[in-house]
């Protein structure tokens, strides 16, 4: 009879050991543990007895017991090996039959394809075909391209700051209502009696001083506020003194440009931009911009938001990049022009409701006119006489009048004024030729033409002749030679032009529509409003901004074709408000962040 060990040590049979409970005992022996003392009978051990330790033998069934784990913990462990070799097995076997039924194809062009199915072949010419005609078609050629122009990759071209540094000024939230209880309100919003008011609390909750109140009246000193003065040198003082003696002898004579539109045209294409001819100039959104007549240099001048004036000498270093910074008003200055027959002389008119006149010889900006009552507001100005004698200037409370200065006089006040739209009056535009004539451009959707002769104090005024557009007006301006056509910019996406009807020499009794033509007008509210203008030496051309992308310029003949638009990588913003150098081939732009882009 075979032993039990050599019953459990075959190998190639598994063996299901017996189940009875003295097989179980012996395969898995219980591990020891205290048991109770056995009760002896006999004889008792007497007390005081010595003790002896008595080490017990092993028995016979505790050795087999032993013998046997071990070999059942080696058969398990062969088992499982046997296990992961015949599963691995399996799966290469599982492996090749996958590659005989679909072989890899190698992503080579000379890869043999004669295994393959015909679905799989077909599959792979198409795939090739699709390639070819993607490459055809440049796809992702043309993706960089449009990324190029996004208007976010052009965010992030980094351009020149030359000029004043930026201040991010911290934004100051409006006050919030106080509350009922503060108001000395119930909560349905009756009054409550006097015993229940809180006093000292509300006095926090009061209406502010404005922070832009006009500036105290009479002349103010032509200073800059944005260079430091040492001891023996202020670089403001030395520059309009400078500019003083350049402008002397100085004038913007107006001369005719005779070339026709083919030769104008390859001049304007000649004009460009450098890194140096841009630099921010006014630390807000630009109003208004001007350009010194002089040849001998290049000095630009831009109104911001504020009140500030900003000249800056496009070559010179002086100062912060040749930019220097006045403040001669509180409100926005929506008009620069200087005197035709004096160039020392810089003219400019703010919301604030005040004119007032910058002497460079003086260094004073002289006040020359202000309104009695501060909420009425100047909006623009014409020269309305050729000798610079008198001032036409439109202000506004709420309807449109235009008012004659003269700033020979001692006082600040007008010496008429005439009501002349039922709403707020935006522009005014003297005739060239016939100096009694004038247009304005109105928010009620009209330009009108007027004769001063024929104008009373009292009451709404009837005009020469009205240009109704549909929304509301932001400009109109006469042609700069003759007078005959008038150029206006509307909020209805339009560009008009005009010709003055006269029945005969010297008079004039209308208009009439010549050019509609659409344009993208739509600025917004962040920036300033499109004024198309003329060139200052033609009359068959005007510029205006542009809303399009990339950003540019354009250049318009007046039957509505595009002549040329100034675009550039310096470029990069919207320039709502541009004039023309008088004398030289050179156009100035300014953009809603107080920068300046000369073109020459």
């Amino acid at each position: 009879m075979l032993g039990i060990n050599s019953f459990y040590k075959v190998s190639d049979i598994e063996m299901v050991p017996p189940t009875n409970s003295r097989s179980k005992r012996l395969l898995n022996p219980a591990p020891e543990e205290a048991s109770p003392p056995k009760r002896r009978r006999g004889v008792k051990k007497e007390q005081g007895a010595s003790k002896v330790d008595v080490k017990p033998l092993p028995t016979v069934n505790a050795r087999r017991s032993t013998r046997i784990s071990k070999q059942v913990t080696t058969l398990r462990a062969e088992k499982e090996n046997s296990k992961k070799i015949v599963k691995k097995e399996e799966v290469e076997e599982e492996e090749k039959k996958e590659e005989e039924v679909h072989p890899k194809i190698e992503e080579e062009e000379d890869a043999d394809t004669s295994g393959l199915s015909e679905y799989e072949r077909r599959r792979l010419a198409n795939i090739s075909k699709n390639a070819e005609f993607f490459a055809s078609l440049d796809i992702f050629q043309a993706k960089e391209n449009l990324t190029a122009l996004s208007p976010a990759a052009q965010k992030q071209q980094k351009l020149p700051t030359r000029g004043l540094k930026t201040k991010r000024a911290p934004e100051i939230l409006p006050r919030r209502a106080p509350s009922l209880r503060l108001q000395n309100k119930s909560p349905e919003g009756s009054q409550l009696p006097e015993k229940f008011k809180e006093p000292p609390l509300y006095s926090l909750y009061l209406p502010q001083p404005s922070q832009h109140e006009r500036k105290p009246s009479g002349p103010i000193k032509m200073e800059a506020t944005n260079v430091k003065k040492e001891d023996r040198n202020d670089e403001g003082v030395d520059f309009v003194k400078g500019l003083a003696r350049l402008a002397k002898g100085s004038k913007a004579a107006l001369k005719v440009d005779g070339d026709d539109l083919e030769r104008f045209a390859k001049r304007l294409q000649k004009m460009t931009m450098k890194e140096t001819y841009l630099a921010k100039v006014v630390p807000e959104r630009i109003f208004s911009v001007a350009v010194h007549p002089t040849c001998e240099k290049t000095i630009v001048c831009a109104g911001d938001k504020w009140g500030k004036i900003g000249v800056w000498d496009v070559n010179s270093t002086q100062g912060q990049d040749g930019v220097f910074l006045f403040e001669p008003h509180a409100r926005p200055v929506n008009t620069l022009r200087f005197d035709p027959n004096n160039a020392n002389k810089l003219y400019s008119v703010s919301y604030d409701g005040t004119v007032r006149c910058g002497d460079l010889e003086k260094m004073v900006f002289e006040e020359v006119y202000a309104t009695e009552d501060e909420d009425t507001w100047t909006s623009y100005f014409d020269f309305l006489s050729s000798d610079a004698r008198s001032l036409l200037v439109t202000q506004n409370e709420g309807t449109g009048h235009v008012a004659v200065i003269d700033p020979r006089s001692r006082g600040t006040k007008a010496e008429s004024v005439y009501m002349v739209h039922p709403r707020n009056a935006k522009t005014v535009s003297v005739h060239p030729t016939m100096p009694s004539y004038f247009v304005t451009a109105s928010t009620d959707a009209t330009a009108a033409l007027w004769d001063i002769r024929n104008l009373k104090e009292k009451g709404l005024n009837k005009p020469v002749a009205t240009m109704p557009h549909s929304k509301s007006v932001s400009s109109a301006f006469f042609s700069p030679i003759t007078g005959s056509k008038i150029l206006t910019t509307s909020f209805d996406d339009k560009i008009s032009i005009f010709e003055t009807e006269s029945a005969k020499e010297g008079k004039l009794t209308g208009a009439k529509r010549v050019l509609w033509q659409s344009h993208n007008n739509h600025t917004g509210r962040w920036l300033s409003p499109f004024k198309a203008m003329w060139h200052p030496r033609r009359e068959d051309m005007y510029v205006v901004g542009s809303m399009c992308q990339p950003r540019r310029i354009e250049v318009f003949t007046t039957k509505g074709k595009l002549l040329h638009n100034f675009s550039h990588e310096f470029l990069a913003s919207v320039c709502s408000l541009n004039a023309f150098h008088p004398t030289r081939d050179m156009i100035v732009g300014g953009n809603s962040s107080g920068k300046l882009h000369v073109l020459m």
